[in-house]
């Protein structure tokens, strides 16, 4: 027994050695455990022997202090703490006590974000962009106003993204009782066309210039696809196309979003002249959501990106992607996406890609997530994001950059845009 004991002590000692020994080169005696610059908001990315730090558009890149961290027993040049221009790749060696050395890349980028300003309308959320003629107009807009949240009646428009006007300061249609209806605002045949307007919300409106508005119609809405907030809303082959949307009003108009009966919808519609409107189907592919910033159209699909549901007191997202080809029937590109659940995000094309950004997370925290994919079923996080994180904010491609304005829930009004160049 006691030879067979020591047989065994002999056996696991020589498998440590082993183990040791397979294991040792593992243990880096001159790596950089930590890297900060100072001063500026930061994301960093580390692989293998490269660093990439993303900071704020703004950063001044030449003149940058260093704080970084080795492994024990060693050191790094240039030290830590040093100053350093950062407008070209630096290198950086790691010396271990033993005399090994190890060489780092640390490339610092200027995100491609940079804000604007602040604009001159007050702070809101729930807005929507749209191009037409050359310029880029902020309609509506949820306004966190005392005592009770009311909708901006104020037209806003830009020629370069930057420096905005008030095009118009009232609306033309009534909007004087609260939460009677939501509006759906969508380009079509080169006019700017409006869904749901009126105290009844049953009104058509358009304008050619974004602030002489023609009053089309109001029995539309009300006999066909009825009123519904946030439903996902757009043109696409000739046609203005309705799916989904949320169901907070009973048939005589009343609002009953916290109560039985409110429901959601997964139905589509379409007109040709925003008029005479089809019902394509009662039931579509998709599951029932609204809450998402209209379609986007790329390379002849129209797509559905996330979204959600709710009744005022249960919020459902999704993080799904569909898509058709015909606007009626729908195929799902990807039912799990990387960024997770969520609703109230901002969905545009921009350089033949579809961009997402924000949106409220699992029901409740907003984010300042950005993704885009070239074919709605791979995505790519853009990961050097630095605004505030926000829900519904008005996102729009516009003269060769993508334009994130505003956002919510406690309210914003800054301006930003993106340029990959």
């Amino acid at each position: 027994m006691k030879f067979l004991r020591l047989f065994i002590c002999i056996a696991l000692l020589g498998f440590s050695l082993m183990l040791c020994k397979g294991n040792c080169n593992l243990i880096q005696h001159n790596a950089i455990e930590k890297f900060e610059l100072a001063g500026t908001q930061q994301i960093l990315e580390i692989e293998d022997d490269n660093i990439i730090i993303y900071v704020p558009y703004e950063t001044d890149l030449t003149n940058i202090q260093t704080a970084i961290v080795v492994s024990d027993m060693a050191s790094v040049t240039p030290s830590s703490g040093t100053y350093v221009n950062f407008t070209n790749p630096q290198q950086y060696t790691v010396t271990s006590n033993d005399g090994t050395r190890r060489d780092y890349q640390v490339t610092v980028k200027k995100s491609p974000w940079r804000k604007v300003g602040n604009g001159p309308f007050s702070v809101r959320d729930d807005i929507t962009l749209i191009e037409l003629n050359d310029r880029l107009y902020m309609l509506r807009g949820w306004l966190d106003s005392n005592p009770f949240p009311a909708y901006s009646r104020e037209i806003w428009s830009t020629e370069d993204g930057t420096t905005w006007i008030k095009a118009l300061a009232e609306v033309p249609w009534d909007e004087s009782v609260e939460f009677k209806n939501y509006l759906s605002f969508v380009k079509f045949h080169n006019q700017i066309w409006v869904f749901g307007a009126g105290k009844d919300g049953n009104e058509t409106w358009n304008t050619i210039d974004g602030v002489n508005w023609t009053f089309v119609n109001n029995t539309s809405i009300t006999s066909t696809w009825g009123r519904r907030y946030w439903p996902c809303i757009g043109a696409f082959m000739g046609k203005i196309y309705v799916v989904g949307g949320l169901n907070w009003w009973d048939v005589t108009g009343a609002y009953i979003r916290n109560l039985v009966g409110a429901g959601v919808y997964n139905d589509v519609w379409s007109s040709d002249d925003g008029i005479h409107w089809i019902q394509e189907k009662p039931f579509s592919q998709l599951p029932p959501r609204g809450m998402t910033n209209s379609f986007a159209v790329l390379d002849d699909m129209l797509f559905i990106v996330g979204g959600g549901v709710s009744n005022g007191a249960v919020t459902l997202e999704y993080s799904d992607v569909w898509a058709s080809s015909n606007g009626k029937d729908w195929v799902c590109y990807n039912a799990n996406t990387p960024w997770g659940k969520t609703a109230y995000n901002s969905v545009t094309v921009h350089e033949n890609k579809i961009f997402l950004a924000t949106g409220t997370l699992n029901g409740a925290n907003t984010s300042n997530q950005v993704w885009c994919s070239s074919d709605g079923k791979t995505w790519n996080q853009v990961k050097h994001c630095f605004f505030p994180k926000r829900h519904a904010s008005g996102l729009a491609s516009f003269k060769g950059k993508l334009w994130l304005v505003a956002g919510g829930p406690s309210g914003l009004n800054d301006i930003w845009c993106y340029s990959s160049e």
